[in-house]
């Protein structure tokens, strides 16, 4: 078990955010959630099962790799990510660009914004942050992971709040 402290941010598309997520690397995320507090994740073909427990940006984190041989279903949808790595004064912020599409009942449906994300030594961590940093919504939970997931499975169709949708990224 572990501690995870985080803080997240919506993503403004600027064009130094653009240049950058068309030539850096990333991970491809597909997330599957059975409950607010149980996710099955594929990064790049390894799978993962992750606890959490409630809480906003201190919470209680287990995380343990199995092997694809011990699942035997995936629920539907998925929700799917890339997720850029940018290195910036002493920190790593995740870019989260939700730009794929789900399928689920042969409905489309698509959730299309950044989400940033920087995991901290304590709460109170000072940092200084990148350009593209918009609104702080480490304490909004509409945008955790399981509340996007919802929006896919109940197909809202009302823009999430504070979020640029992306055109161009």
């Amino acid at each position: 078990m572990g501690k995870e402290i985080e803080k997240k941010w919506v993503g403004i598309p600027t064009d130094e955010l653009k240049e950058f997520c068309r030539t850096a690397d990333f991970v491809e995320i597909k997330d599957y959630y059975f409950n607010d507090y149980t996710r099955l994740r594929n990064m790049n073909g390894k799978w993962y099962i992750t606890i959490k427990s409630s809480g906003t940006d201190i919470r209680d984190e287990y995380e343990f790799e199995i092997n694809k041989s011990q699942i035997d279903f995936l629920p539907s949808p998925c929700l799917v990510k890339k997720r850029f790595y940018y290195p910036y004064k002493g920190h790593s912020f995740e870019i989260n660009l939700f730009r794929d599409i789900s399928m689920c009942l042969d409905t489309y449906r698509a959730i299309n914004f950044i989400l940033i994300e920087c995991e901290l030594k304590s709460p109170d961590e000072e940092i200084e942050l990148p350009s593209f940093i918009g609104k702080n919504v480490t304490y909004d939970s509409s945008f955790y992971g399981r509340t996007l997931f919802k929006r896919l499975v109940h197909g809202y169709k009302e823009p999430i709040r504070d979020v640029v949708e992306l055109k161009t990224v």
